[in-house]
């Protein structure tokens, strides 16, 4: 990026002249001034009238436009994976920043003789601002699609990347920065990436005997630092609530702090998760996991934590209601309005850290969040109680009348949050069902516009993937088989992708956790992972696709596609196979072996069958290979070709012969069931009763009428109605059968009688 000249006024030169020094002989060690100068260079910049970098709206999609061109067209952009416009430097203040940064370097160089040699301070801003944060907003992508580069990039941010540039400088020996190639800059800062992205959260890792399970590099984010200690709270939109919120901490009293495990001396850094907080994760079943954790990965000497962990969403809903008390009907001053949200945001902060505790020894195995819930309400009450006797006299008397009214002391800003949170949660539960519903059906114009309401990262992949499903099924129902099978490695790299960032469970979840999520380290804080079903249901329905791509080629004669799209199914069976998902018996999943043999034996059937004439009724052809198909699968996949041919007469002969092999074939599997194949049978043949002539609709009748004669003879069991009656001998006492007494019978025929009056009256 070629930065604009910045005229700067004496204020930010008295900034940047140590900034740039800092950049030009420092190693990367942490200096609370250097921060400072950047955080303050940061806010000028930002105030100015033409600093504020623009966010770019959402294109507004209409959801009339359900064309099949508009079903195409969506389905290939919402794979885009580039940033978008509003995911960029260009017009953030970290632009102008090295703007300011790069203009001044060039005037010092030739005023300042500590600067004749300021190589390492123009590779650093080059390797920064070129390399390594355009390549943080490409990488996480997906998880930051809804943020823009001005709220991501704050000035510790920008700060935090210069001082992993020059750890790394100073780490690699480089003799002289100028001698790493154009081409190796950047590498170099790929290599950063790693380092820089030091941010997990709570995400159980499986341990299995045979693989090493670790999270995917693109789960690790670098959480946006809104204070560091020495250095004061970041520039931005959560400035004053966040530097009110610090300071109630730091006077709230010192039992109340050991209660929750919340040392001030300790907070190094208060950092903000920028990622969108999906309220249908079952993270969410942990108390207060939405007002902020310590983060486990941030250890100093003595055991603490040292990094603590904010949710936008939380900052987010305390704002909103700074914004609505202080111009609503419910008006109240913005300085109380602002102390009220901060005193709120410190208590959830200390429930927070309650919960996660302050050091890796916090909790032993013994404890629960049973046993952790009453004690945090207990200091939660008392930081409350306290913090209202501190309060000024007029507001004191306020609070105390909303305490009465409220039936708790701070009731309305507390409720207010806990109105906003819930209502964020029934919206996202909405829109992404809506999303999920629509894109089924066939409507990614409407799917895409509802998941981006709720900008949740897992909800927008399902989307997408749903999207391209659904397009791909639809071009299978119209013959473009070779626009299908191109939909297919679209839909892997976007199944891949969502594991990547965690947007999707890790498949190695099933076997190691058997489909668990653990909330707490305690057994009993477990909870049933729904996304692995979520996962096994598109699963379910790619080798499906898979499947229909195959047999109808087959059935189509078209031996190209019908090889690659096998080849294709081969490779996905082997990467999914390793999962091991199928050995898991508590989530019911098909071994997609079976399902790959099934295909492959069913696309030979179609392809002979085609080739020897491809006849509607040829009952001769599929004598003798219905023995072939030995699973629910197959039968399922040969069934669906001919009834889409309408050749309903083999297709009852097929049925017929499934059931009659009921006791080694299952009559569902799966998505594989008889009964849905044998409805849509008779349901598909009812529609047409109404367009043809009377002969041919003797002929249906006649057509639905023999099939239940053949059900009826090869049913076995299946064609008997089960009996439910009451019998002498039936009821057991001490383990041994007993008639039932006379006078039980009289209470069963006086019970009876009561009920046949009832009716008749």
């Amino acid at each position: 990026m070629s930065p604009s000249k910045l005229d700067l006024d004496a204020g930010e030169f008295s900034a940047v002249d140590p900034i740039l020094g800092y950049l030009n002989f420092s190693a990367g060690t942490f200096d609370a001034r250097f921060f400072e100068n950047l955080n303050s260079l940061y806010q000028s910049l930002t105030c100015r009238e033409d600093a504020d970098g623009a966010a770019i709206d959402d294109v507004e999609l209409d959801a009339e436009a359900e064309t099949t061109d508009a079903v195409e067209i969506a389905a290939s952009e919402i794979l885009d994976s580039q940033p978008s416009p509003s995911q960029s430097l260009h017009g953030t203040t970290a632009a102008k920043i090295q703007s300011a940064l790069t203009d001044r370097l060039s005037k010092l160089e030739s005023d300042n003789p500590a600067f004749r040699d300021s190589s390492q301070a123009r590779f650093s801003i080059e390797i920064t601002f070129d390399h390594l944060l355009p390549q943080y907003l490409e990488f996480h992508h997906d998880l930051f699609f809804h943020q823009t580069g001005q709220f991501l990039l704050n000035s510790f941010f920008v700060g935090r990347a210069f001082e992993i540039v020059l750890k790394k400088i100073k780490r690699d020996n480089l003799e002289s920065v100028e001698s790493l190639s154009e081409v190796d800059r950047p590498t170099f800062a790929r290599d950063l990436l790693e380092q820089f992205n030091d941010f997990l959260g709570h995400r159980p890792v499986a341990t299995l005997e045979t693989q090493s399970c670790e999270p995917y590099p693109n789960e690790y984010i670098r959480p946006i630092p809104a204070y560091i200690q020495g250095a004061g709270v970041a520039w931005g939109r959560y400035h004053d609530l966040l530097v009110a919120t610090l300071q109630i901490i730091e006077d709230t009293n010192p039992h109340i702090l050991r209660a929750a495990q919340f040392g001030p001396e300790y907070l190094q850094e208060l950092a903000i998760d920028a990622r969108a907080y999906d309220f249908d994760h079952p993270i969410n079943q942990r108390p207060n996991h939405h007002f902020g954790q310590w983060d486990v990965d941030t250890v100093n000497n003595e055991g603490f934590y040292t990094r603590f962990i904010l949710h936008v969403v939380t900052l987010e809903a305390l704002l909103k209601r700074i914004e609505t008390c202080t111009n609503g009907d419910d008006y109240i001053s913005e300085d109380e309005a602002l102390l009220e949200a901060a005193s709120a945001l410190a208590c959830t902060m200390l429930m927070g850290s309650g919960i996660s505790g302050n050091g890796p020894g916090a909790y032993d195995s013994n404890t629960t969040l049973g046993t952790l819930i009453p004690m945090i309400a207990g200091f939660r009450d008392q930081f409350y109680q306290e913090l209202l006797s501190r309060l000024d006299e007029k507001h004191h008397a306020r609070m105390v009348e909303e305490a009465e009214s409220r039936h708790q002391p701070f009731g309305a800003v507390r409720q207010d949050l806990n109105a906003r949170l819930a209502h964020h949660r029934a919206k996202q539960l909405v829109n992404c069902r809506l999303a999920a519903i629509f894109a089924r059906m066939g409507y990614p114009q409407a799917a895409t516009k509802q998941s981006k309401i709720v900008p949740v990262a897992s909800a927008r992949i399902h989307c997408q993937i749903d999207c391209l499903l659904a397009s791909a099924n639809d071009k299978v129902d119209k013959g473009d088989l070779e626009s299908a099978f191109d939909s297919v490695n679209k839909i892997v790299a976007r199944l891949k992708s969502g594991i990547a960032c965690g947007a999707i469970v890790d498949p190695w979840n099933i076997i190691g956790f058997d489909a668990n999520y653990s909330l707490f380290p305690a057994m009993e804080n477990t909870v049933r992972d729904h996304r692995v079903y979520d996962l096994l249901d598109l699963m379910d329905r790619l080798f499906g696709l898979l499947s229909r791509i195959t047999s109808e080629s087959a059935a189509s004669d078209k031996d190209d596609i019908r090889d690659n799209a096998e080849s294709e199914m081969r490779r996905i069976v082997d990467w999914w196979r390793k999962y091991a998902a199928h050995e898991v018996s508590s989530v019911g999943a098909v071994d997609p072996e079976d399902l790959f043999e099934a295909a492959s034996t069913v696309s030979q059937a179609l392809s002979l069958w085609h080739k020897g004439g491809a006849a509607a009724g040829d009952m001769e052809f599929w004598a003798p290979h219905a023995e072939i198909l030995d699973s629910p699968k197959a039968y399922s996949l040969v069934i669906d070709a001919l009834m889409q041919r309408q050749d309903y007469k083999t297709c009852s002969a097929l049925l017929v012969h499934w059931i009659s092999q009921s006791d080694v074939v299952p009559l569902e599997h799966g998505d594989s069931s008889f009964h849905n194949l044998m409805f849509r049978w008779i349901a598909e043949q009812k529609m047409t009763l109404g367009s043809v002539s009377s002969e041919e609709r003797d002929a249906i009748w006649k057509r639905i009428r023999k099939f239940h004669d053949f059900l009826e003879v090869n049913s076995g069991g299946y064609w008997e109605v089960p009996e439910f009656a009451l019998a002498p001998g039936n009821f057991k006492k001490g383990g041994q059968q007993r008639p039932l007494e006379p006078d039980v019978y009289a209470e069963f025929d006086e019970l009876i009688n009561d009920d046949l009056e009832d009716e008749t009256e």
